[in-house]
């Protein structure tokens, strides 16, 4: 028997693993030659390509901020008190009530004067002055007409409908709001035992010339 000797097989080389590494620098150089053309027509596109519109970046400052989350806690809050008033309205009521306002134009003397008001039922009974001051005086009865062209809030219903009227100011936070539109907060202090607010606050953090309040006192259940 011959005895066994390697052979040629046609098409394979002897060695295939020292053809493979024979051909790895070929390889490389070609790969590497292709991902540097990739990088340059990449980098040409984005030379090429129109440049981002710019983006403008809207910030509130930390006061702002504070003052909006407090005035989003009012208008979340007033609905469980209102409700608690009016589970109780069957009640007479005496109490005094006063309302400051600071702006740009000078208050007359009738403005601020504590005004003793008598709620039966919820509605309105009676509202006199409690002290004099320019053309008001002690014992003067304020007419509902002198109320409206005052802004003059005298009855808890018409404390609440202060609040939500205060909801349209929420849009004055926004970043598209109209010109002129003045972001400012509501605080609110409630009555425990009827549920009506005794004290608001209506200011601006950003503006100094601007504050009006409104303070209930000596609140009085009548027999």
């Amino acid at each position: 028997m011959d005895a066994l000797v390697p052979r040629e097989v046609a098409g394979v080389p002897k060695n295939p693993t020292r053809r493979v590494a024979s051909l790895l620098p070929g390889v490389i150089k070609h790969w590497r030659w292709t991902a540097a053309f990739l990088a340059s027509v990449a980098l040409i596109r984005a030379s090429s390509a129109p440049a981002a519109e710019p983006v403008t970046v809207y910030t509130m400052s930390p006061t702002l901020l504070e003052q909006r989350a407090s005035f989003e806690r009012v208008l979340s809050e007033y609905p469980q008190y209102q409700r608690k008033w009016e589970s109780q309205q069957g009640v007479t009521l005496t109490y005094i009530v006063s309302q400051r306002t600071v702006g740009l134009v000078s208050p007359e003397a009738c403005e601020g004067l504590p005004i003793r008001v008598r709620v039966i039922a919820g509605r309105l009974a009676r509202a006199t002055y409690a002290a004099s001051g320019g053309r008001c005086q002690a014992g003067q009865t304020v007419g509902r007409a002198r109320a409206r062209a005052d802004h003059l809030y005298l009855t808890p219903a018409e404390f609440f409908g202060r609040i939500a009227e205060a909801r349209k100011q929420l849009k004055c936070y926004s970043i598209d709001h109209q010109p002129g539109c003045l972001p400012t907060a509501l605080r609110v202090t409630y009555d425990e035992r009827f549920g009506f607010p005794i004290k608001m606050e209506d200011y601006s953090a950003g503006v100094a010339d601007y504050y009006w309040s409104l303070e209930v006192s000596e609140i009085r259940v009548v027999p």
